[in-house]
């Protein structure tokens, strides 16, 4: 299936639900990020790929081209290429990498979004599980 579409984003909100654990790999956080994902080819559109957590329990998983997603209010919003999230989600690169590397930019507490980087990371992992066409 191919990234970022609305089956893709479907099976990824079910194998995160099952998968993750809110203690051990989500830490029991409580944030929302929203990412904003540009140039995506073959016409160069954005999606917003929108995420929260509550206590470390998956709370909302929603994709959208129209930007209404903004209107979430998100605690971290986190904007980069499409070739750099494609990275990141298929394991070639880390959140951490890509953000100390100013691949990808953050807006929010950087020091919280520091301490959230390795949940993160855990969600990517399971995600990988899933068969993706990028």
């Amino acid at each position: 299936m191919k990234f970022l579409s609305e089956e893709w984003i479907e099976k990824a909100k079910k194998i995160a639900t099952e998968k993750l654990d809110p203690e051990k790999d989500l830490k029991k956080a409580t944030t929302s990020l929203l990412n904003i994902i540009e140039n995506i080819p073959p016409d160069g559109k954005t999606v917003y790929f929108y995420l929260s957590v509550k206590e470390g329990n998956l709370q909302e998983m929603l994709i959208n081209q129209s930007g209404s997603l903004l209107d979430k209010n998100a605690e971290f919003v986190v904007t980069g290429n499409y070739d750099t999230f494609g990275q990141i989600f298929k394991g070639e690169m880390s959140t951490l990498i890509a953000l100390i590397k100013n691949r990808v930019k953050i807006k929010g507490d950087k020091v919280k979004a520091l301490k959230f980087v390795k949940p993160i990371d855990k969600i990517n992992d399971c995600l990988r599980e899933l068969e993706t066409e990028f």
